[in-house]
């Protein structure tokens, strides 16, 4: 019987396995991404080939943030807190926003921002823009209705004695899924796994904001309604560079 490698064989084979990921994944997904842009461009295209090539360039472009969420998340393992460089949070927003439709091509996305404050830095780095796109996606994907609508405000917050920057995502039709509320992540977090991956995005919010000193909270507008929900996510403020 073949012996198990040592740790730190592990260890490298991990490294190696995230590299191959980060790399030819990526690269492969490049590719079917131009070929589906390709094959969208063409002026005769019917309209329900145009359909299924749509959904496909959606479910490539959440494969690639998948590995981009792994590979950034495992770097901030690894990484002293001093690692993390400031970023502008609004413009990891307005990037967000940008790129949010692309992951949704059968619904219509309206974001209002609510609140926008100047020179609002955070320590994250690739991290932090990984957070931000992600609640987006998130709160996009709980709100059953093809029309979304989604309020912004970024607002000064204190956590402990950290000074703050929130950012908070709000959508009055949102429902959120089992295991999402805060109070229930250690519950989710004794689930089998095919639980988890339903939740691997509330996963890499809870987890990711915590390594960067921050948090990521999920709760309901309403008072036990089950409908309409608010994403809170939490980072540490920092100086502009």
């Amino acid at each position: 019987m073949t012996e198990s490698p040592p740790i730190h064989g592990i260890d490298r084979l991990s490294t190696f396995f995230m590299d191959l990921l980060s790399h030819d994944v990526l690269n492969n997904n490049q590719a079917v991404l131009s070929y589906l842009e390709l094959v969208l461009a063409n002026p005769d295209l019917d309209a329900k080939a145009r359909d299924y090539a749509e959904k496909a360039i959606s479910h490539v472009r959440t494969s690639t943030v998948l590995v981009e969420h792994a590979k950034n998340l495992m770097a901030a393992r690894t990484a002293g807190p001093n690692s993390f460089r400031p970023i502008d949070l609004m413009r990891s927003v307005m990037l967000a926003i940008k790129e949010v439709p692309r992951f949704f091509p059968t619904k219509k996305i309206r974001v209002r921002v609510v609140q926008e404050p100047t020179d609002a830095y955070v320590l994250g780095d690739a991290l932090a823009d990984d957070l931000v796109l992600n609640a987006f996606i998130d709160m996009v994907r709980t709100d059953p209705g093809d029309e979304v609508a989604i309020d912004v405000r970024i607002i000064k917050s204190e956590q402990g004695s950290k000074m703050c920057w929130s950012l908070v995502l709000s959508d009055p039709n949102a429902v959120l899924r089992p295991g999402m509320k805060s109070e229930d992540l250690s519950a989710l977090l004794s689930q089998d796994n095919t639980k988890m991956v339903k939740m691997a995005g509330f996963l890499f919010a809870s987890i990711a904001s915590h390594l960067l000193g921050g948090e990521f909270v999920a709760k309901e507008l309403g008072t036990g309604t089950g409908q309409g929900s608010e994403f809170v996510l939490t980072l540490v403020k920092a100086g502009k560079p």
